[in-house]
């Protein structure tokens, strides 16, 4: 650790004393400075290191799955570009994929004849199965369907069920089948199929259909490709669970089920979440680190779809992962206001949307989860034509900047200036004068009324803040110091706006106006497009041409006044968002991934006890495009671990700021910010952009290789333009390849 590190550290820790120091006398005084927020620099302890919280070492135990061969299987095709062949077994339509650069066999169904005691593959406390969970073991497809308001599931087997097979003719390598199932009566087209990009499922909307009788309720293809049988495959499962979890394979009994909606919870269902949502519409999966792997990316139904991963020992010896579409759901409809009576309904209309999956084949040093977040880093480049990082010497940094709020008065509520545009260019010269490189500015409240309540009001300004004058000014300065994006909360409607009809808003599937919070509800998709259209018009007044968006992070919804599903309704969000020439987006599913900023990401997953690891996969992925901040470093309650991680995961500094003190945030609608005074941060914004900007100026632009983790809490990164970035959490020191990491730092190697 070199002199300057040590310095740095050092002051940011007396900083923070000193501003605690200060804060504890105002508080004997009676003053109004800000609380600064305690930091720390203990270094995690080794269970914290070996938690979830943290990436854990790599085995190099060589992977091998000896319940899937080609034995019954006919030859399809190949695809040079993918470089994998495609096996069929037309009696069932289960296949197998051949990775043709290891020879590893993938495939749709196992071969479970271990249970015989006799088998070689049989291990001691195998569960084994019955004739009905064999059905499932070879089913293509399984459906769920609704008796009553109660769900029934009918696998490929069921007796009378019929289905064709047909090769397809158009140049791709697969098969398509139509498929009657006997009992539920449900009908679709299935698709498998191989080309460039790998290995795709596809079930077309318009081919399935229902009876009354027995709706569709969900499907799910192939649940059982890639299982893996207990111990005798090591490897691990990615979800995209905040910022990237890992599901190690294990022998534990009594572990749980993983289950979780992509895109977090549907507010059109009346259904909530505290947990960190599945932000990516991905999952992947490892045999063997570093050997052999995939990514499946749900290109079309990720909204209305479920991930699930069953850990061996809990319903049968298999580790399976798999993917769920959800057609149609049951629900309470109250029967009068104070919900003390109730009946439960099915869904009447089904969700209207094309199924569509595809797996990306990874090899040796990709089949990993850096090897995942590229795989799909490639996907979005291409799907949205992301544009590499501006090349700079130094990085940004994001401020969070409260313009105006509001309180109860006598009469109404009164409103008050928490950083007018004047003090906010104060700030902008100062930080700039001081080497900050650039600034990506989110500006909250400056609508007239403040931030709290008033939303949508973007149109008329607050004078409080400012003129129109000097909001034009503000917004000609130039773009190489700052970049303003004013935030909109679309599509939100506050409770208490009464500006807006409440023909234009959102309903659930029991007809109540769609609530997102307490404060808030939300607009009818189509009418959130036509407001903000015509406000961002308005706002161009005022010099404004950028946007953030504050909402997006659980705005996926359906509408029950309309006929979109909510994978359909994707396609609106993004029409929303591309209203403005550039936008930034807090916290955004990966259908937004193509704003130009994104600002506070997950930087842990919800850490659930089935998960081994916290990995970036989401970090990863955007590394040298959008430019990523993490949240606001005024709450961290461990500065240099949090910093570390913000160099580990390639993730730029961010804070919340107010040119006044927060106390006067007391009974607001922002009474959760406790520290943001400008005057009493900005020493620490100047020393932790300077820590992070040391080691992360080196790879502006750049994507990772190689993510190791050499000892625990020892992560060594390297990056595409050759730069190694060593990352200490630990309270040890450690020498690799020549370079000393003192404890809790890191260093740079270019």
């Amino acid at each position: 650790m070199n002199i300057l590190k040590k310095l740095m550290l050092i002051l940011m820790v007396v900083t923070t004393m000193v501003f605690v120091t200060m804060y504890a006398y105002a508080q004997v005084s009676n003053q109004t400075a800000d609380e600064v927020y305690s930091s720390t620099s203990i270094a995690p302890s080794t269970s914290s290191l070996r938690s979830n919280k943290y990436t854990q070492e790599e085995t190099n135990e060589i992977a091998s799955n000896p319940y899937v061969t080609l034995d019954g299987y006919t030859y399809l095709g190949a695809n040079a570009i993918a470089n994998i062949e495609l096996y069929v077994d037309t009696s069932n339509l289960s296949f197998r994929i051949v990775n043709l650069a290891t020879g590893y066999i993938w495939g749709s169904t196992f071969n479970y004849d271990y249970f015989d005691p006799e088998n070689p593959l049989y291990d001691e406390g195998d569960v084994g199965s019955n004739p009905t969970w064999q059905n499932k073991f070879d089913s293509p497809v399984i459906i769920n369907y609704f008796v009553g308001t109660n769900t029934r599931e009918e696998s490929f087997f069921s007796a009378g069920t019929t289905f064709d097979y047909q090769e397809l003719t158009d140049g791709r390598v697969g098969y398509r089948s139509h498929i009657k199932f006997s009992i539920s009566k449900v009908e679709l087209d299935l698709y498998v199929y191989i080309d460039q990009d790998g290995l795709h499922y596809e079930v077309p909307a318009d081919s399935i259909s229902d009876v009354e009788n027995t709706p569709l309720a969900s499907m799910t293809l192939f649940p059982f490709f890639g299982a893996t049988k207990r111990m005798r495959t090591p490897g691990y499962i990615m979800v995209p669970d905040g910022i990237g979890a890992l599901i190690r394979t294990d022998d534990m009994k009594g572990k749980s089920v993983y289950s979780k909606r992509f895109y977090g919870a549907d507010l059109g269902l009346n259904q909530r979440s505290a947990e960190a949502y599945l932000y990516a519409n991905v999952y992947g999966m490892v045999h063997g680190v570093n050997q052999n792997g995939f990514l499946a990316m749900i290109e079309s139904g990720a909204g209305n779809a479920i991930l699930t991963h069953v850990p061996s020992q809990n319903q049968s010896d298999m580790n399976w992962t798999y993917v769920t579409y959800e057609f149609r759901s049951s629900y309470t409809q109250y029967l009068n206001q104070s919900q003390t009576s109730s009946i439960r309904l099915v869904q009447s209309s089904m969700n209207h949307y094309d199924i569509k999956q595809t797996y990306t084949f990874l090899e040796n040093d990709d089949a990993n989860y850096v090897g995942m977040a590229n795989t799909f880093q490639t996907y979005l480049v291409d799907m949205y034509q992301l544009e590499k990082q501006r090349a700079m010497t130094a990085i940004s940094l994001h401020l969070d900047v409260l313009a105006a709020e509001n309180k109860s008065a006598l009469i109404g509520r009164k409103t008050f200036s928490m950083t007018t545009v004047e003090q906010l260019q104060t700030i902008i010269d100062e930080l700039i004068e001081n080497d900050i490189a650039h600034l990506d500015i989110t500006y909250h409240g400056y609508g007239k009324g403040g931030f709290s309540y008033q939303s949508p009001n973007y149109t008329s300004f607050e004078r409080k803040v400012g003129s129109k004058a000097e909001f034009v000014n503000l917004n000609s300065q130039d773009e190489d110091k700052a970049s303003i994006y004013y935030t909109v909360s679309y599509p939100y409607v506050a409770v208490d706006n009464t500006s807006v009809s409440t023909k234009k808003m959102a309903q659930t599937i029991s007809k109540e106006i769609i609530s997102a919070n307490d404060n808030n509800y939300v607009y009818n998709l189509n009418n959130a497009i036509d407001a903000l259209a015509s406000d961002y018009q308005k706002m161009q007044n005022y010099g404004v041409d950028k946007l953030s968006f504050d909402a997006m992070s659980d705005m996926l919804y359906t509408d029950f006044t309309t006929t979109a599903s909510r994978s359909e309704n994707i396609a609106y969000i993004q029409a929303l968002s591309r209203i403005a020439d550039e936008i930034a987006v807090t916290s955004p599913f990966s259908y937004l991934w193509y704003a130009d900023m994104i600002y506070d990401i997950p930087m842990y997953s919800s850490q659930q006890s089935k998960f081994n690891d916290t990995v970036p996969f989401y970090s990863i992925a955007l590394s040298g495009y959008p430019t990523v901040y993490g949240r606001a470093s005024n709450f961290f309650s461990n500065t240099t671990n949090e910093l570390l991680r913000m160099i580990d995961y390639h993730v730029y500094p961010s804070f919340y700021l107010t040119y006044e003190s927060a106390y006067l945030l007391l009974d607001t609608g922002s009474s959760y910010i406790f520290t943001s005074r400008y005057e009493d941060w900005k020493a620490q914004i100047m020393m932790q952009y300077a820590y992070v900007n040391d080691a992360l100026s080196s790879v502006i632009g750049a994507t990772f290789v190689a993510r190791e983790i050499l000892d625990i809490g020892f992560v060594k990164n390297t990056y595409s333009n050759g730069t190694i970035i060593y990352v200490n959490y630990s309270g040890n020191d450690y020498t690799d390849a020549g370079t000393d990491v003192a404890a809790m730092s890191y260093e740079v190697v270019s």
